[in-house]
């Protein structure tokens, strides 16, 4: 069975997209923008079997997730997901496998409207998807991790600490009896939904911005990272759902919580801009969580903070 059978069964798809002159089937992509107007903004993330999710997964949930994860990065500067490459290391020619990711990615490349342009496939000892995604943006409205301002308040959207819980119930590290629950935190953790349309309509008040993919603690360090200042950061203000509040204690979800790929937002915004923020959320379940300060010699301030309980607030780190 050859690459290029794969890729003609199961990847190349009809594209609707007038910027697409030439998609799957040449040596590149060719797309035509107006560079007078737009900025090309782009992404790459890999998963890697045993790193970034457990061998037995079901391959849907692999191609929506692979999708998910690189248009949460478009969402954090407020663009717009438009392509997207895929690269696949595949350990053995396997049909129903093949069946099941590709399903999987075009519902979620059909739900964003994104088409596929282009990729590689190659075989090896271990399984890895690789993304690399395409959107636009005008220029000058993107949305910068480093645009924050002195006082500016620090919004998360969603709740955070499913995803991190969902993994452990995967891991068999918990039990959940409860058969609805149980598909909640799992459902956060494969699939989860990044606030694209959010992130758009706040791009015109907001300073900065990041998604949360490897805690919500380190993410804001990151976004403090280039500039000169720190964040006053209100722990218990940090959004948690009532599903994972009914199995966890304030401690070990603050836990989950700083460990969690949520592929939530946060952002930042002058005071002032809260109420046009309350009329752009929409329904959209937004928290103030802390808010900007001149530098105090340490980036984060952490308020209702225990460090016998909190074990590891900077979270995941691939090499560390």
């Amino acid at each position: 069975m050859n690459e290029f059978y794969i890729i003609n069964r199961f990847f190349k798809k009809k594209i609707n997209d007038s910027c697409v002159k030439l998609g799957i089937g040449d040596d590149c992509a060719l797309l035509s923008i107006d560079s007078s107007k737009y900025f090309i903004t782009l992404s790459t993330n890999s998963l890697v079997s045993g790193v970034h999710f457990l061998p037995n997964v079901n391959p849907s949930n692999l191609g929506y997730k692979i999708v998910a994860v690189n248009v949460s990065d478009i969402a954090a500067m407020g663009g717009v997901p438009k392509w997207i490459t895929i690269s696949l290391i595949l350990p053995k020619y396997d049909e129903y496998w093949l069946s099941l990711f590709s399903d999987g990615l075009f519902k979620q490349l059909n739900y964003y409207n994104i088409s596929l342009i282009g990729g590689d496939l190659s075989k090896g000892k271990l399984l890895s998807i690789t993304a690399t995604i395409y959107g636009v943006i005008q220029i000058n409205k993107q949305l910068t991790k480093s645009g924050m301002n002195i006082n500016d308040m620090i919004y998360v959207t969603g709740t955070l600490g499913d995803s991190a819980y969902g993994l452990e119930i995967l891991k068999k590290n918990i039990q959940v009896s409860d058969k609805k629950h149980k598909l909640y935190f799992i459902s956060k953790h494969l699939r989860p939904r990044p606030p694209v349309k959010f992130s758009q309509r706040i791009r015109i008040i907001a300073n900065s911005a990041t998604d949360i993919s490897d805690g919500i603690l380190k993410e804001i360090y990151n976004m403090l990272s280039s500039t000169k200042y720190s964040a006053k950061i209100y722990l218990n203000y940090i959004p948690l759902s009532k599903n994972l509040r009914k199995y966890v204690n304030y401690y070990d979800a603050l836990n989950l919580v700083c460990n969690s790929e949520d592929y939530e937002l946060c952002f930042t915004i002058k005071k002032n801009n809260i109420y046009f923020l309350n009329k752009l959320k929409k329904n959209t379940k937004i928290t103030c969580i802390g808010k900007i300060i001149p530098y105090i010699g340490r980036r984060l301030l952490l308020l209702n903070y225990n460090s016998k309980f909190l074990k590891n607030p900077l979270g995941y780190d691939h090499f560390n």
